[in-house]
């Protein structure tokens, strides 16, 4: 299973792209190679509800990225090779 993908378009995000297209990426990563990584069931749900300027129960950019934050330690903390 390879994260650098998953970073690559993270990173992105984190870098302050807002589009719904990154976003969507992202989640298509997710699904197609960490489908069964209970590490990113958070940040699936919050992609499946990203809408930035609309509000609750979506989610924004602000929300986003933190999420993703968090996400990365995670894996970073729980793998032989850290990010």
């Amino acid at each position: 299973m390879t994260f650098g993908r998953f970073l690559d378009i993270a990173n992105l995000i984190l870098d302050g792209d807002e589009s719904q297209s990154t976003a969507s990426e992202l989640e298509t990563v997710i699904i197609n190679r960490h489908p069964d990584d209970k590490r990113f069931s958070e940040l699936a749900e919050a992609l499946a509800l990203y809408a930035p300027g609309n509000g609750k129960p979506y989610y924004g950019p602000g929300e986003l990225r933190k999420i993703i934050r968090s996400v990365i330690q995670q894996y970073g903390e729980t793998t032989e090779n850290p990010v």
